[in-house]
């Protein structure tokens, strides 16, 4: 990995990441048709960066699930998992360095999960599904969702959903255990101190969602959707001093939005549109969250035309609004078209891809990363090419 800056601070050194993973599933289906797994995945990874230190890692996870049907008109699914998470931060070489509260860290993530798919007559079903956790970081806490929906026309294959969920996200070991100094005024003090808080809790989201969905035939089809959602303790970048920066569950938000799409077969051609609006409204301004929002407009285009010969040509247009942040870096107007021309052989099992992405973009514009005071462009218009085998 070549070097990058952060937070000012910019080692010209070269860094590593090494990587290895492993994982195995085992499946059965019983006569009854009830199907059960169990799956297993280790990811250990070593992390060597100039510009932020040297950490060890690794996750071990067990997981099994059970589905089938109860009584006719139930599809259960119930499962869990158990987690174990290490990581081993090495002594940092330099003041500047990420530095962790703790040598080693152990921790551990077990969860439990049910789901229901109830079948209440031939046009409305409800969907459940709830979920547990148990994270040794942020201890107790859980997700799920509850939907109806209602087939309005059988010929023309009509449906509305209505649903309500809940979900959290829960900070990382680093986000809850790291600290750092940067930006070297003299006499060992610093313009920029990251205070570790090991107080950290879950960020939390509810959210109200309906759609509805229009699929006349194999020909032409119709898909509306929208959302209002409820963002609470959402991770902020406080400053209770002018150099001192301490992460806290400060912010909260609503975030709303729709989204059309339309998509029809005329000939030997597929067509379809797309158009999306995603507002966010933050209770306080100049909020810094870990993450970019989202642009406010976004639509595209899509078309797929079969050639002889088994030939198919794929052209696809995205558009993005500007995006203005609390930071200085705003994320400019987008324009994409991919175009691809793929053959399918070997009796399907085989697929070529010859194509471009970002066609008339010759370079993508600077994107700062949070904490990044440096950014640098990167190539836009790709050519590739793609062979995909299935055996």
């Amino acid at each position: 990995i070549g070097d990058f800056e952060q937070l000012g601070y910019w080692v010209r050194e070269k860094g590593r990441v090494e990587i290895t993973r492993f994982f195995a599933k085992q499946e059965h289906t019983f006569e009854t048709g009830t199907t059960v797994y169990i799956q297993a995945f280790c990811n250990r990874e070593n992390d060597f960066l100039a510009s932020e230190g040297r950490i060890s890692s690794a996750e071990y996870d067990l997981e099994t699930q059970v589905t089938g049907i109860w009584e006719n008109d139930h599809r259960l699914t119930i499962g869990g998992n158990f987690r174990f998470i290490t990581v081993n931060p090495k002594q940092p070489r330099d003041p500047q360095e990420i530095r962790m509260l703790k040598d080693t860290i152990h921790e551990y993530w077990t969860g439990l999960f049910l789901s229901d798919s109830w079948a209440l007559d031939e046009k409305t079903s409800l969907d459940f599904q709830l979920r547990g956790d148990q994270y040794s970081g942020t201890g107790m806490d859980w997700s799920g969702r509850a939907s109806w929906i209602e087939e309005i026309e059988d010929r023309e294959r009509q449906v509305l959903r209505f649903s309500i969920a809940r979900s959290f996200r829960a900070p990382s070991t680093i986000f809850r255990q790291m600290g750092v100094s940067r930006l070297p005024l003299g006499g060992g003090f610093y313009a920029y101190n990251l205070q570790a808080n090991q107080d950290l809790e879950n960020e939390e989201i509810y959210s109200i969602e309906g759609g509805y969905s229009w699929v006349p035939d194999d020909n032409i089809s119709l898909k509306v959707n929208t959302y209002y959602q409820f963002l609470d303790d959402l991770i902020n970048a406080e400053n209770p001093s002018p150099t001192i920066f301490r992460l806290e569950n400060s912010g909260s938000g609503r975030a709303y939005g729709g989204e059309f799409e339309a998509d029809s077969k005329v000939g030997p051609a597929r067509l379809g549109v797309w158009f999306g609006y995603n507002g966010f409204h933050s209770r306080k301004r100049g909020k810094n969250y870990r993450a970019f929002r989202p642009a406010d407009y976004k639509a595209g285009a899509k078309g797929r035309l079969s050639l002889p010969a088994g030939f198919h040509l794929s052209c696809l247009y995205r558009y993005s609004d500007a995006v203005q942040t609390p930071a200085v870096h705003h994320l400019p107007v987008v324009h994409r078209v991919d175009l691809t021309l793929s053959k399918v052989f070997l009796d399907g099992r085989a697929t070529f891809q010859l194509g471009a992405s970002d066609l008339f973009n010759r370079a993508d514009p600077k994107i700062y990363g949070l904490g990044n005071l440096t950014a640098h462009k990167t190539p836009g218009r790709t050519f590739f090419t793609r062979l995909v085998l299935s055996f």
